[in-house]
């Protein structure tokens, strides 16, 4: 094909083969990341979700959950403090199943308390899902390049 001068056909092809890259990596760890996420009722791994962005001198990817701040202590843990009782019966009535009231109400308020005392830990799913992939994003990303060279030269 001969070497490519103009900048602008350059620049449009790199663009077009780094995307390209930065797509098929992103599919790859949502789908990681959805594996790994912890499962109750299926919201969060339903809202997990990429988003590309480009600039002039830059492309990045993200991998996120839509239903955003619920999911964060999840990821990155949380320090002690005392939640809500209405969520955490909501969550207990469906982790456990239960439909007596009472039953709810004591396991929430025990949730509460240990969450008051120790936290959250982080469970770090989706940054697992991201080492669990590395090197095949790195393959990807490798794979790209050489195509980038055969084309410009």
């Amino acid at each position: 094909k001969g070497l490519i001068f103009r900048p602008a056909e350059r620049e449009a092809l790199f663009r077009k083969e780094l995307k390209a890259a930065m797509e098929e990596s992103l599919a790859i760890l949502v789908r990681e990341s959805k594996a790994k996420a912890p499962f109750l009722t299926g919201g969060l791994r339903r809202s997990i979700t990429s988003k590309i962005k480009t600039t002039n001198s830059s492309i990045s990817g993200r991998v996120f959950p839509e239903m955003g701040i619920p999911a964060l202590p999840l990821e990155e843990g949380a320090r002690p403090h005392f939640p809500p009782s209405e969520p955490l019966q909501l969550w207990v009535r469906r982790r456990f199943r239960l439909r007596n009231i009472r039953d709810i109400e004591r396991i929430a308020f025990l949730v509460q308390r240990t969450l008051a005392r120790r936290g959250l830990r982080a469970r770090k799913w989706l940054l697992s899902a991201l080492k669990a992939k590395e090197k095949i994003i790195e393959g990807i990303f490798s794979k790209a390049g050489f195509q980038l060279v055969k084309k410009i030269v």
